[in-house]
């Protein structure tokens, strides 16, 4: 057999490239080809257990509690609004206007962070623009717009011309 192996050189060289080639796929090949399958067989594992994770209960639970918490903020903003609103009468009155028209909040006027109030005040120009003053200088709501008006009465002759202010106050919901 050796002079089979000393006659022929190619013999030696073929098994030391087979063995080399072996050494090879144990040392680089293996490991990879190791974590590729356990790679396959951990997502398989993930996708059978993936319904685990889910708890419905307690995603119920949760949206229970931040209905709670919105609605206790809603009543918040009503009770500011309703405290701002009774503050600005309450100075209007001060200055010797009255407060004759609140409409009710339009969808138009509402955007994320403010909601935008139309107030209708009756009274003298002088004390509509003190209270135009007064109410910019207390920082009650930022004064987006007024109008001043007069409305002519049609009922009776001595009567005097209403004059209305209109203001479009911005406040923070």
């Amino acid at each position: 057999m050796l002079e089979t192996l000393k006659k022929n050189p190619e013999y030696p060289f073929l098994a030391g490239l087979a063995i080399f080639i072996y050494i090879c796929f144990q040392l680089a090949l293996m490991p990879t080809w190791t974590a590729y399958q356990r790679n396959r067989a951990l997502k398989a594992q993930m996708r059978l257990s993936q319904d685990l994770f889910y708890q419905p209960e307690q995603e119920i639970q949760k949206n229970k509690n931040l209905d709670a918490i919105l609605k206790v903020l809603r009543i918040d903003s009503l009770s500011f609004r309703n405290n701002t609103l009774s503050g600005i009468a309450f100075m209007a009155d001060r200055a010797g206007l009255k407060l004759t028209e609140v409409p009710k909040r339009d969808s138009e006027w509402n955007t994320p962070v403010y909601f935008i109030e139309k107030l209708d005040f009756e009274g003298d120009y002088a004390s509509e623009l003190r209270f135009l003053d007064e109410l910019e200088s207390e920082k009650r709501g930022y004064i987006r717009s007024f109008q001043l008006f007069s409305i002519r009465s049609t009922q009776n002759l001595g009567q005097k011309n209403r004059t209305i202010l209109r203001i479009y106050l911005e406040m923070a919901k």
